[in-house]
């Protein structure tokens, strides 16, 4: 074998050695909803999870009908690293942004400061959860702000970041379709307020007394009916006194 052919092998060797990473695959992880919704349960990847490839912000939707009874965020590993936690992402950091319930963002929603745990383990894999609400577990987290029963869907929106890596968002901006049960309420509380103040104000108007100067007769027929009064309880006076 001459040199050319032994250079040759040699690389092919070295190639054969050097292992895939995962940025070669291009994916990280999958997030979807864990918990309990009304008579529906999840607690593995979802068919529909998100493919996490990178930093940048993410959705996902559940489509169920009923009481929330434990909702979380989960992110599991996926091609060659085998946690998607902040042991092997020393920088890794994931935020719930957004929070929608059966087409109505939640404008009053937060992500809790205790709400990430990015070190949990199962079946021996490190992994992520952001949890909404957790039941009657320890942890006692509540991040729905009172919206514990849906109609028809969850939306969460949320941001990866610490990978290193920039990735394929499929956030997509939507408007509103709906609205919510609290400003449909309001509103009808409103036009109730509005309408008891302008029949209040109606009864006011038509009860208000006279205004004396502007309903006494004016000019020289006022001042002659004046005179006349004046000399009638004169004359008046006199006739009593006289019976006297």
């Amino acid at each position: 074998m001459n040199i050319k052919g032994i250079l040759t092998a040699f690389v092919c060797c070295i190639a054969c050695a050097v292992p895939v990473s995962a940025n070669a695959s291009g994916n990280y992880g999958e997030a979807y909803l864990i918990g309990e919704i009304g008579s529906e349960s999840n607690w593995s990847v979802a068919d529909d999870s998100v493919e996490i490839d990178g930093d940048a912000k993410y959705e996902y939707t559940w489509n169920a009908t009923g009481d929330i009874e434990y909702l979380a965020l989960c992110i599991t590993p996926s091609g060659e690293y085998g946690n998607f936690n902040s042991i092997t992402f020393p920088s890794l950091d994931v935020e719930l942004n957004e929070l929608w319930i059966d087409g109505a963002k939640i404008e009053d929603y937060e992500m809790g400061s205790n709400s990430s745990d990015m070190n949990y383990f199962s079946d021996g894999s490190g992994i992520t959860r952001v949890y909404l609400k957790t039941g009657n577990t320890p942890a006692d987290i509540n991040d729905l702000a009172g919206n514990d029963s849906i109609k028809k869907s969850i939306r969460i929106v949320f941001t990866v970041s610490g990978l290193g890596k920039e990735g394929t968002s499929n956030f997509v901006e939507v408007e509103q379709t709906e609205k919510s049960e609290t400003s449909a309420t309001s509103e009808v509380k409103k036009t109730e307020t509005t309408t008891a103040t302008t029949k209040v104000t109606a009864i006011t108007s038509s009860t208000t007394a006279p205004d004396i100067d502007s309903s006494a007769p004016t000019g020289d027929k006022g001042i002659a009916t004046a005179l006349a009064f004046t000399v009638l309880s004169a004359s008046a006076l006199i006739i009593l006194k006289s019976k006297r």
